[in-house]
């Protein structure tokens, strides 16, 4: 079954291609669920055991995130250069303080609570900011939860 994610616009920021929905009416685009890297499934399927940050993180970024937070994208734009590509992600999140809040940690492991992207992902009301992702939906639930649970885990690289 393939995730449906409504935009109204595409705009094209040096090269990098966001669709945004807050826009208006009228188009729709599909994104084809992303699979674990063992084979097992979209990572909006809850994960038993360890969470795994490539297999099952990195595929939220890459296919909800990582339009707007790649370099030239909407949030580098607005000078909030958290790149969420793979390969430059983990190193852009965990123990790194907030461009919006230097009081604000995005990632500390082992605390989603203090984690401001978990809070940024799972709030209306984020200390900062808006939530994310800002014009498209919000992820499931279950891929809020395996974000809660990779930081809850210690937020390792795996």
């Amino acid at each position: 079954m393939m995730n449906k994610r409504k935009c109204c616009s595409m705009i094209a920021a040096r090269g990098v291609i966001v669709a945004l929905t807050s826009l208006g009416a009228g188009c729709s685009t599909y994104v084809a669920p992303v699979e674990n890297q063992d084979g097992g499934g979209d990572t909006s399927v809850g994960v038993e055991g360890a969470v795994s940050f490539a297999a099952n993180i990195q595929p939220i970024f890459t296919t909800t995130c990582a339009g707007c937070h790649s370099p030239g994208g909407i949030a580098d734009m607005a000078g909030i250069p958290t790149f969420l590509r793979e390969g430059e992600s983990y190193d852009m999140i965990v123990n790194v303080t907030s461009v919006q809040d230097d009081g604000l940690v995005l990632v500390v492991p082992g605390d989603s609570a203090t984690s401001l992207l978990f809070q940024k992902v799972s709030s209306d009301s984020p200390p900062v900011g808006n939530r994310m992702p800002l014009f498209a939906p919000v992820l499931s639930d279950n891929e809020i939860k395996l974000i809660q649970d990779w930081i809850d885990q210690g937020a390792e690289n795996n």
